[in-house]
């Protein structure tokens, strides 16, 4: 598959065959991943790779997390980012149907974190700190979209998982991460039924 061909091609994809991938595929996966740009080269991420039943548990934390400060379900965008109880429980099934789920850390090499961020929210260098977050979020997307076109291009479906952020400090407990911030989730498997093919806003100009 072409570079190009990709792009235009990626969909993502919510359920999942229970065929499992080989370990050659987790490893070309991940090491797109790994291959993405950076801010000065930084390499925020760190990566886990989870083909075990130990993704359930993240599963089973969402399904059983109920605050409402996280999943509202009648703030104007239907729940912030971390969606309503049905997208909750949606990506809930997707995490346990995967037989790779890709946790993604930050290492936060200009901020110090979304922990800091918040405890010095009154500081005069919190407008410094926020920028920088929004740099290492900024080379974490490029990580998540690497793996979304790498796993595409191998024949899989895949899934950019943003609910679970609502459990992030459970999801670092279960992966044994307590120095590093949570980012994302990216679901991986043999696509299970069609593939909705949704349109894109042309939200673009031209200057010549």
């Amino acid at each position: 598959m072409e570079a190009y061909e990709g792009l235009m091609t990626r969909r993502s994809v919510r359920s999942f065959e229970a065929t499992p991938l080989p370990r050659e595929d987790v490893e070309r996966i991940i090491a797109a991943g790994l291959q993405a740009p950076s801010s000065k080269h930084s390499q925020p991420w760190y990566l886990v790779a989870d083909t075990t039943e130990r993704k359930n548990l993240v599963a089973k934390a969402m399904e059983d997390h109920e605050d409402p400060s996280c999943w509202n379900p009648t703030h104007p965008t239907k729940g912030l980012l971390f969606g309503t109880k049905n997208t909750r429980l949606e990506s809930a099934r997707a995490i346990r149907e995967a037989p790779l789920v890709v946790q993604i850390f930050s290492d936060y090499p200009f901020s110090g974190g979304i922990d800091l961020i918040s405890a010095h929210s009154n500081d005069p260098e919190h407008r410094r700190q926020l920028v920088s977050y929004g740099i290492e979020i900024a080379s974490l997307a490029a990580c998540t979209q690497n793996l979304l076109l790498a796993a595409h291009s191998l024949g899989y479906g895949a899934l950019w998982n943003m609910d679970p952020i609502g459990i992030s400090a459970r999801i670092k407990e279960i992966y044994g991460q307590p120095t590093r911030d949570y980012f994302t989730s990216v679901c991986v498997g043999i696509p299970r039924g069609p593939i909705p093919n949704k349109g894109r806003k042309q939200k673009f100009e031209i200057l010549e």
